[in-house]
This record gives C-alpha cells, structure tokens and sequence, in this order.
C-alpha cells in the first residue's frame, strides 16, 4: 500500500480476485472485445497526447505511470496519490496500480459510471493499469500492465533514460482525442493540466 493512514477502505484487487472486477470486459464477441480494447487505446494515447506532446520526459514506463495516475489524482480529488520523494526502491507498478485505485475509490465511484459500463475514462485506466500475471515463459510468470507493454513497444523514441513520445503517437493521440464522447474528452483535459508539473517533479527527482 501506498499509505497506510488514507489506504481505501476496500482492499486494492488484483487480476486473480475472485469476485469480479467492475470495470473488466467480459465478452465471447471478438469484435466487442475489440471495440473496448480500440477504446482503452484511445483514451491511452489521447491523454498522453495532450498531456506529454512534444515534453522531453523519463522513458521509464514505470517512471511515467506514476505521473499519469498522479495527474489523474490530483485533477480529481485535488490530492496527488503519488509521492515522489519515496519511490526510490519501490515497485513503481505496484505503486501507480494501488494509487489510481484509491482514485476511483475515492471520488469516480461518486459519479453514476456503472450506468457507463466499461465505456467510461475511469474504467479504461483501471484496465490499462491492471497488473496482469504472465506465465510465458512458464519457469518466469511476471507481471505487466497493458499500458506497460505498449510503452515500452510503441510508445516512446528512444531507449536512453530520456526521450520523447513518437510523433506518429502524437497525432494518433490527438485525432483519437477529437472523436472521444465530450465527456471523457472534459476528464482528459482535466488530468492533462496536471501532468506538466508533476513530470517537472519527476525529473527533479530522476535528476534529470
């Protein structure tokens, strides 16, 4: 856990919880699943669009996890989950996953978003940040969130501790932003705001 003193109530979940997830997928339609994936994508590469741009930032997928989901906090609860100070040794995952799941407990279960479905901003970040248990191959099973795999494969321009946000991701972000339903697009302005300072506070911290 992140605190011990503002831990949510309910217990943080992880992909073997039995009961399941609210803002898990569950379908045997391959094109409903693909549907919510091309969603979950969008709202990935939107708010990093509109909140990364062209910033020189840590290439680190954990490093920026941790200023997504801090950005995604503070917009909304006007408290940063994220303390940067005490990173250092630290699961930053595990860290970023436990943080923006006290988010949602906090303030988005406030909002009516079951009537969303899965179809909402706060359940596609959920989904995105998920650890999910990989056994292949089967003698080292490790953990790996979706936004994870696809940082570290499609994301970013270089393998230096430094870099930038290809721009092909960019102008993909953008165009996705532009057909998002006006709500979510309202909830990714939102955090966008917040990510510059907070990526400040990472290079700080980085010694960048």
């Amino acid at each position: 856990m992140i605190a011990t003193k503002e831990t949510s109530k309910k217990e943080v979940p992880n992909c073997f919880c039995e009961e399941e997830l609210w803002f898990e997928f569950k379908s045997d339609d391959f094109r409903a699943r693909r549907e919510q994936w091309n969603f979950d994508r969008q709202c990935e590469r939107a708010l990093l669009a509109k909140g990364v741009n062209d910033h020189t930032i840590p290439t680190d997928a954990g490093q920026i996890s941790l200023v997504i989901v801090g950005a995604i906090s503070l917009a909304f609860t006007g408290k940063c989950y994220i303390d940067f100070n005490s990173i250092a040794g630290n699961d930053k995952f595990d860290i970023a996953w436990n943080a923006l799941w006290r988010t949602t407990e906090d303030h988005f279960r406030q909002r009516a978003i079951q009537k969303e479905k899965w179809q909402s901003f706060e359940a596609a970040m959920l989904r995105n940040f998920l650890p999910r248990h990989y056994h292949t191959p089967p003698e080292r099973p490790y953990y790996e969130s979706r936004f994870e795999e696809r940082w570290n494969i499609n994301y970013i321009d270089s393998m230096d501790s430094i870099g930038n946000l290809r721009i092909s991701l960019i102008k993909q972000g953008l165009n996705d932003f532009k057909y998002l339903p006006k709500k979510i697009r309202s909830l990714i302005r939102k955090s966008s705001t917040c990510m510059q300072p907070l990526l400040n506070k990472s290079a700080q911290q980085l010694q960048l």
